[in-house]
C-alpha cells in the first residue's frame, strides 16, 4: 500500500505510513508510480507536477525534462550521461563535486567509481547562451582538472568544445557533448 505523501510501499492495512506517519486514507484516487515523482533537496518523495514538498514545504526544482538538454558529460567507464538542466537564463553555471554535509554542488559525482579523489566543490562550468561561450574552471580542486589531458589553472576558465574529454581528477574522466536537439546553429 503506497503512501500518498511520501510514495513509500508500506504492508497492506497500515493506517499510518511506516516512514512518514501521514495518514494512508487522505487520498482515495490512485497514485502515480514511485518513479513519476520527484524527491526534493531532503529526500522526501512528490508527486509529479508539485511545486513544494508536501512534508517540508522546500521548493522544488524545475524537472530536467521539461527543458530537454543538449549539454551532456558522458562517463564511458559507467555508460552513464549526466544531462546539465538547461533553463530559460542565458548564462548557466553548475558547481561539480562530490556531496557531504558541507557541499551540495549542482552535479554530483559521488555515485561515480574514484569519485573519493573529486573534490567537493572541484569545478565549474559555465554556458553563456548568448555568446555560445562555454568554459570549465577548476575550483582549488586538490587533484586537479583536465581537458584533454591538461591540467587547468586554478580560476582560469578554459574553453570547451563538443567532444572534450574532461577529468576531475586524473581518475574519474567524462566527454562533453553537446547534442543538435533540431536547432539551426
Amino acid at each position: 500500500m503506497r503512501c500518498p505523501v511520501c510514495g513509500y510501499e508500506n504492508r497492506e492495512g497500515v493506517v499510518f505510513c511506516e516512514r512518514c506517519l501521514a495518514s494512508m486514507d487522505i487520498f482515495s484516487q490512485e497514485l502515480p508510480s514511485f518513479e513519476e515523482g520527484v524527491f526534493c533537496p531532503f529526500g522526501h518523495w512528490n508527486p509529479p507536477g508539485a511545486k513544494f514538498c508536501s512534508i517540508c514545504g522546500a521548493p522544488l526544482e524545475e524537472t530536467i525534462e521539461q527543458i530537454p538538454s543538449k549539454y551532456k558529460l558522458f562517463h564511458k567507464g559507467s555508460n552513464k550521461t549526466i544531462p546539465l538542466p538547461d533553463k530559460e537564463e542565458d548564462i548557466l553555471r553548475f558547481v561539480i563535486g562530490r556531496k557531504s554535509a558541507n557541499s551540495n554542488p549542482d552535479i554530483d559525482l559521488t555515485d561515480f567509481p574514484n569519485s573519493h579523489t573529486v573534490s567537493r566543490l572541484h569545478a565549474a562550468l559555465v554556458i553563456n547562451k548568448i555568446t555560445g561561450e562555454i568554459t570549465l574552471e577548476d575550483l582549488e580542486s586538490t587533484n586537479g582538472t583536465y581537458v584533454n589531458g591538461e591540467r587547468l589553472q586554478p580560476h582560469k576558465p578554459k574553453a570547451l568544445k563538443n567532444g572534450d574529454k574532461v577529468s576531475f581528477s586524473r581518475k574519474l574522466e567524462f566527454i562533453f557533448l553537446i547534442e543538435d536537439h533540431g536547432e539551426n546553429s
